[in-house]
């Protein structure tokens, strides 16, 4: 019963909303089974929603879940541009956020930690591929 509230509140939102914006976390290193799962996102969205943007929330860690073996972790630079060469095949846009904490979901990563810079130049560098500047 809680699943298919949840969908059908997704379902009403969508009614009433110009753009939607899934979450699109990555919970391990399986790049290739993410692109399937937000494949899947992308298709169910369309069939509901056939003339709506798809925006999807990504976020340059995998999921804060608590039993992960990666829980937290940064996503590694080839990885991470690899995510956002199939957002940019398949949604309409991205929004990237971060929380700013480390593993320990505590400490805070400074900007210039290597794993922060490694995420920019990822973007930096599908930013100049795709001359989105």
């Amino acid at each position: 019963l809680s699943l298919l509230m949840s969908a059908n509140n997704r379902l009403e939102a969508g009614e009433v909303s110009d753009v939607l914006y899934p979450s699109l976390y990555i919970y391990g290193p399986d790049v290739d089974q993410w692109i399937e799962d937000m494949k899947t996102t992308v298709k169910y969205a369309k069939a509901h929603y056939p003339d709506k943007k798809i925006v999807g929330y990504i976020w340059p860690q995998y999921y804060d879940w608590k039993t992960s073996p990666y829980y937290m972790q940064f996503i590694p630079e080839d990885k991470f541009l690899q995510m956002l060469e199939a957002a940019y095949e398949y949604l309409d846009g991205v929004v990237l956020w971060a929380h700013g904490r480390d593993t320990d979901n505590k400490t805070k990563v400074q900007w210039e930690d290597p794993r922060v810079q490694a995420i920019y130049r990822a973007v930096r560098t599908f930013v100049r591929k795709h001359d989105l500047q």
